[in-house]
C-alpha cells in the first residue's frame, strides 16, 4: 500500500483513543437498552437496583445452593 510509517503510527495512536470511546459508548448503550427492556417487562427488582440487597432462598452462607 506504500503508506509512510508516520501515517501508520499516527493512525494507530488516534485509533486507540477512538476505540476506547467506542467501548464506552457500546457499554453505555447496552446497559441502557437492558434497563429499558427490563422496565417495560416489569422485571426490575427495585430493592436490588437501589440498594444492592440480594436475598435468595435456599442459598447458604458459603454460596452453595441447597437442592
Amino acid at each position: 500500500m506504500n503508506l509512510p510509517i508516520e501515517s501508520i503510527a499516527l493512525f494507530a495512536g488516534v485509533e486507540w483513543f477512538v476505540g476506547m470511546l467506542r467501548t464506552i459508548l457500546n457499554v453505555t448503550a447496552d446497559t441502557t437498552t437492558a434497563l429499558i427492556v427490563a422496565k417495560t417487562e416489569d422485571a426490575i427488582d427495585y430493592g436490588i437496583f437501589s440498594h444492592g440487597i440480594i436475598q435468595a432462598d435456599g442459598i447458604q452462607e458459603d454460596g452453595i445452593q441447597e437442592v
